[in-house]
């Protein structure tokens, strides 16, 4: 019997994200494989000694081998990036994994920090690649209103090319270092600065277009597909938006929310969860309600008199209209179906 892949499982975060990540590998503490070749790395950006010995207790706490671990982003993150105060150089370790993991591994899995594991790893780190480098889950928000063909045109990618969130991705670590790729989506990241608008996830779709393999979305449902009423159960939940710890987070994270507070208020960073007031989620639904009603309103005018609406309002008309029919599920099939065959992605 063939030996079972050697899998690291690695996590990044810099000081703010560290109790999120700390949670992301907690979430994961119970649906590791049986087999005893998995480690996990919470890769940390910047942050201070003390820090890396408190999320190690924390960790020790909650059964989790402790495996945090300082990194230097001066060292391994190109100033010219596209940075600013959402996306900080902390984003883009995961483009210098190949300076921070070893070859000994054959497979790594990296995990955003705001992601949860809720499904057995095993399927996952045992999927085939069928000769790609990585892996990763189509971004759903992409395929809708156009924005896949305008991210194809910006980052000069081919009219069929897939779109992927590098949220969850496996890599066939062996092969990656081999190609180099990741230091190919270095050198375009900061060489294209300003094509690079959703940050290192462009530049990785930009370089490796046509040339990575479709994951079951389940291993990556975002928050679009949850709040375009998706039903499908996810292995791993992705919290893309307002996240479910913050005051601003949204009611499809009760659940989430409620699983966060649980662990975060026993942390050592209480004030990480952060109370809702009645006041923040009368404002989270009014405007919920007021985008909802902008929409409505600018569909019935296109309806009863487009030829009175500006080229922009008609455009917006149109897209909601395309979205509000929308089959989200639709959407997992095909790329449910992708993902199981052998065809190359896009």
């Amino acid at each position: 019997m063939a030996r079972p892949p050697k899998c690291q499982i690695v996590t990044v975060a810099d000081k703010n994200y560290l109790p999120a990540a700390c949670c992301v590998l907690i979430s994961l503490r119970d649906h590791l494989p049986a087999w005893n070749s998995v480690s996990c790395l919470l890769a940390g950006v910047d942050i201070e000694d003390h820090d890396v010995e408190t999320a190690n207790r924390f960790l020790e706490q909650h059964q989790v081998q402790p495996c945090v671990e300082n990194f230097s982003s001066n060292e391994l993150i190109s100033d010219s990036f596209h940075v600013n105060e959402r996306v900080t150089k902390a984003g883009y370790l995961r483009l210098a994994l190949d300076s921070i993991i070893p070859a000994e591994f054959d497979r790594v899995l990296y995990l955003d920090s705001d992601t949860r594991v809720l499904a057995s790893l095993a399927p996952l780190l045992l999927s085939d690649l069928g000769g790609y480098q990585f892996a990763a889950a189509h971004d759903m928000a992409h395929y809708q209103d156009d924005r896949i063909k305008k991210r194809r045109e910006l980052l000069g990618m081919p009219e069929t090319a897939g779109y992927f969130n590098s949220g969850v991705m496996l890599f066939d670590w062996q092969l990656t270092l081999k190609t180099g790729l990741l230091s190919d989506v270095r050198h375009y990241a900061a060489s294209n600065p300003e094509k690079c608008k959703f940050y290192d996830q462009d530049a990785l779709n930009a370089v490796s277009a046509g040339h990575w393999k479709a994951l079951d979305p389940r291993w990556n449902l975002a928050a679009y597909y949850f709040t375009m009423g998706g039903a499908n159960p996810p292995w791993i939940k992705h919290y893309t938006g307002p996240k479910p710890w913050t005051r601003w987070r949204s009611p499809i994270w009760k659940a989430d929310s409620a699983w966060f507070e649980q662990i975060l208020k026993q942390s050592p960073w209480p004030e990480a969860y952060e109370q809702q007031t009645w006041r923040e989620k009368f404002v989270i639904a009014r405007e919920n309600l007021r985008e909802l009603s902008r929409d409505r309103r600018r569909a019935m005018a296109y309806n009863l008199w487009p030829f009175l609406m500006s080229a922009g309002a008609k455009q917006r008309a149109e897209d909601f209209l395309k979205r509000d029919k929308l089959d989200i599920e639709v959407m997992i099939d095909q790329f449910t179906h992708e993902a199981n065959s052998a065809g190359k992605s896009g």
